[in-house]
C-alpha cells in the first residue's frame, strides 16, 4: 500500500494538475484524459473513461493506480536512510514517481 497525492503525481507527469476539480473543471479533466492517454498510449480505460471525466474522484483514483504502479516498479521518491526514513517508518511516506508515464508499461 502506498500513500499517493494525484495532483502531484500529474504536474510531474507533466499533465494538467489544477482547476480539474468540481463541476467546474469538467472541460479540464476531458483535456487531461486526452494528454494522458497520448503520454501512457498503452493504457486504456474503457469504460471508465466518461466515469473520469465526470468525476474528479475518479481521475484521481485513476492517478493514484497509476502512481501505484510506478511504485511496484521502483519508479517512486523513497525517503533518505536515517532519520527521514524513521519518521516514514512512523508516519507514513507520501510517494511521487520518478519516472515518465511511459515507462510504467514494462
Amino acid at each position: 500500500m502506498v500513500e499517493v497525492y494525484p495532483a502531484a503525481s500529474l504536474r510531474i507527469w507533466r499533465l494538467p494538475h489544477q482547476g480539474y476539480k468540481g463541476t467546474k473543471g469538467h472541460q479540464t479533466r476531458e483535456h487531461l484524459i486526452a494528454r494522458l492517454l497520448t503520454a501512457a498510449p498503452w493504457l486504456n480505460l474503457g469504460d471508465y473513461t466518461d466515469l473520469c471525466a465526470r468525476s474528479d474522484d475518479a481521475l484521481d483514483a485513476a492517478a493514484a493506480a497509476l502512481t501505484a504502479r510506478a511504485h511496484a516498479l521502483g519508479r517512486t521518491s523513497a525517503p533518505a536512510e536515517g532519520p527521514q526514513r524513521e519518521q516514514a517508518q512512523r508516519e507514513g511516506w507520501i510517494v511521487f514517481p520518478i519516472a515518465p508515464l511511459a515507462t510504467l508499461v514494462t
